[in-house]
């Protein structure tokens, strides 16, 4: 089991990707926004940290970029991998 930060400003995608690492025994927790989840990165323990790229009040790389320059163990894939999501409405 690993502990993994979802730090997603769009509640249905936060939702989606929680319930998919739950699922496969993951240990989550979330952040809506780039200042929260930036916060919650420093103050807690995590293996893995999945990162939208466009969060409100801090950008998801200039967030990754002030948790590796504080020093922090890297839970990203190096490079951070980028990925999207494209829901289809039946």
């Amino acid at each position: 089991m690993m502990r993994v930060l979802v730090i997603e400003d769009d509640r249905e995608h936060a939702t989606f990707i929680n319930k998919v690492l739950s699922e496969a025994g993951h240990d989550v927790e979330t952040a809506y926004d780039g200042a929260n989840g930036l916060a919650m990165a420093r103050d807690r323990e995590f293996d893995a940290l999945v990162v939208d790229r466009m969060l409100p009040e801090k950008d998801g790389l200039k967030l990754v970029e002030e948790y590796r320059n504080a020093g922090r163990p890297r839970p990203f894939s190096s490079p951070p991998c980028r990925t999207s999501t494209i829901a289809s409405k039946a």
